[in-house]
């Protein structure tokens, strides 16, 4: 029997925690990359530079970033980034402005600020495709399955990721999380089919599961998992 490649063990201890391991995974070193960042605080010319000329963060990697200083109680790696990226966009507004009013001023912008793709979700797509084929080779194990079906399994964002790897490496393991996906989904339809049954008041009584209504978002969605 081979041994369970080491290189899989957070996503093999995060199907032990409740929710879908690839979220959990994926947050937290969302989480670790950001705390990285409000601890550099702009002090590496690379990543302050490659901030502004992106035009900071989406909405998403934003408020995580702000959240993540505010844990270590300080504003000022926000105040220290955003700042220049305040002072750059403004510096490119005042040469489009003089662009624009040229009659004959060459090919128009596209858009008012030019920004370009985060870098934080950039690195969560490679991040992504990297543990989908780490989950495939994990999956391998007779000893992860079993693991994998004693948990809560992939949301079914990532379940399409990890599945569309699995169907191009191992039809043994595609076939696996096609078998145990279903089973989990008749599952689903049952709780939900009960839920909206005891919708009736004259069965409200018999509702015992409360959760079939928020399980099946979850189910697939996933969830965020920050760790404060």
């Amino acid at each position: 029997m081979r041994l369970v490649d080491l290189g899989n063990y957070d996503l093999v201890a995060a199907m032990r925690e409740p929710g879908c391991p690839l979220c959990r995974v994926l947050s937290e070193a969302d989480v670790r990359e950001m705390d990285a960042f409000v601890e550099q605080a702009g002090s590496l010319p690379e990543t302050f530079s490659t901030f502004c000329d992106r035009g900071g963060f989406c909405r998403e990697h934003a408020w995580l970033f702000h959240r993540r200083a505010a844990l270590s109680l300080t504003g000022v790696p926000v105040a220290h980034m955003y700042e220049a990226l305040v002072r750059r966009d403004i510096a490119h507004l005042e040469r489009l402005a003089v662009a624009v009013e040229r009659p004959h001023g060459g090919r128009r912008a596209e858009s008012l600020l030019d920004r370009r793709s985060c870098l934080p979700c950039e690195r969560s797509r490679e991040r992504l495709r990297a543990k989908s084929e780490a989950m495939v080779g994990a999956l391998e194990e007779e000893a992860v399955q079993s693991v994998y079906l004693a948990s809560e399994g992939l949301c079914i964002q990532h379940l399409d990721t990890v599945g569309a790897e699995a169907l191009r490496r191992n039809g043994r393991v595609a076939a696996f999380l096609i078998r145990d996906l279903r089973g989990r989904l008749e599952d689903l339809a049952r709780r939900l089919s009960e839920y909206e049954r005891t919708r009736d008041y004259r069965y409200s009584g018999e509702r015992t599961d409360f959760d079939a209504w928020t399980d099946v978002v979850r189910s697939y969605v996933g969830e965020q998992y920050v760790t404060d």
